[in-house]
């Protein structure tokens, strides 16, 4: 059963980040009534924040 589905959990994995993130953007455009472009700078940059603290915690772990 495990090798069903380990080869399709990839783009599961990418479909799912990419509906967290159109929601993400909808979500702020709704909250903060503003623009399309700016919920979607806003989403990116918040994205990008978390996968450097993210990466930096996995880094430290890794490392001690």
């Amino acid at each position: 059963m495990i090798g069903v589905i380990a080869p399709i959990a990839g783009v599961v994995a990418l479909i799912v980040g990419i509906w967290v993130l159109v929601a993400t953007i909808v979500a702020i455009r709704a909250a903060l009534d503003c623009a399309t472009g700016r919920a979607i700078a806003t989403a990116v940059i918040g994205w990008l924040v978390q996968a450097i603290v993210i990466g930096l915690l996995w880094g430290l772990a890794i490392a001690s």
